[in-house]
């Protein structure tokens, strides 16, 4: 069976911070495809320090250029100031190396280029939470 088949299956938390609506809006959409039971949405960096200040995540997609408050500062915070231990994922249309390597740089888990596609993101997904998803599908199937 495939960990990521039905929706809402897996209690993780995502928070999206991204300033473009579509993009927002797409990315919701694959998350709770691939089973999050929660995507809440920042449109900056400066949003999402607020929002993390008020929710643990389980995983963190930011875009590196947004007004307000850019990915790469948001990271710094979250990683330095906030100690913040889960991925934060890249979403950027820089895809050149010095780009990739400024992400890493700020604390940045992972680099994903725009346009993503939903294999992309699945890929991401099954790389982070794969062992945490078996094991919740083993001890749910004991339990029943």
């Amino acid at each position: 069976m495939n960990m990521f088949e039905n929706q809402k299956r897996y209690p993780y938390r995502v928070l999206v911070v991204e300033d473009n609506e579509i993009t927002q809006l797409l990315l919701e959409k694959i998350l709770l495809q691939l089973g999050f039971y929660t995507v809440d949405i920042a449109s900056n960096g400066s949003e999402a320090l607020d929002q993390v200040k008020t929710t643990e995540y389980d995983i963190i997609f930011m875009d590196v250029m947004m007004p307000v408050m850019g990915g790469l500062e948001a990271t710094q915070i979250l990683r330095n100031n906030y100690k913040l231990d889960i991925p934060i994922i890249a979403l950027t249309s820089k895809k050149l190396k010095e780009d990739v390597l400024s992400c890493k740089d700020a604390g940045m888990s992972r680099h994903i280029g725009k346009p993503f596609t939903w294999e992309t993101i699945y890929n991401v997904v099954q790389h982070y939470f794969e062992d945490s998803a078996a094991q919740l599908e083993k001890s749910s199937s004991q339990n029943v």
